[in-house]
């Protein structure tokens, strides 16, 4: 988006557009979102760079998503408040550069951190939050992605199996929080 410095934005930045849109239109439409402004801010959104984060002071968890699985942490966090765990969800639009600033604040606040990827969990976002949190802010971390050589098939079930549907991505965040 215009005017925001490579942080967090978009809701899920064309990541639910089918396959072959993707990168077809050089300047597509700005989405229309709700964003929370970064805590202690102050005016009208448009004049200021904006953090996409939902489920704004939560205690228990923050998720961090990218891509396709956004969606899925949101429906997660659902979920999880309905078996009273607070989870607070981040849309990292962007791995490179990293907001180090929203993660170290959401994630000092929960204490618990879990990001969630559709492609394998070493060299991408997880690996970026785990490099962030072990030398700003030790914080416990659980990386959800896939784990094993990548294979062919359909979407939903892929999800499925890699844990990254609501439903894995709520067992992973009660097992990593021991509930």
């Amino acid at each position: 988006m215009k005017g925001v410095s490579g942080a967090m934005v978009g809701l899920l930045g064309g990541a639910l557009a089918p396959a072959g849109a993707r990168g077809a239109d050089p300047n597509p439409p700005e989405p229309t979102v709700t964003a929370a402004q970064p805590s202690g801010a102050s005016g009208p959104l448009e004049n200021r760079e904006t953090v996409y984060v939902f489920n704004v002071g939560s205690k228990d968890v923050t998720l961090i998503g990218t891509g396709g699985p956004l969606f899925n942490c949101l429906e997660a966090a659902k979920r999880l408040e309905a078996d009273g765990i607070s989870a607070e969800v981040i849309n990292a639009a962007c791995i490179r550069p990293l907001d180090e600033e929203t993660i170290l604040r959401t994630g000092g606040r929960t204490g618990h951190v879990v990001t969630v990827e559709d492609h394998s969990i070493r060299g991408g976002l997880g690996s970026a939050v785990a490099e962030l949190l072990a030398e700003e802010m030790p914080t416990p971390l659980k990386r959800i992605g896939v784990t094993t050589f990548g294979e062919s098939g359909d979407a939903k079930g892929l999800y499925a199996k890699h844990g990254l549907d609501p439903a894995g991505i709520a067992a992973s965040v009660k097992k990593f929080l021991h509930r």
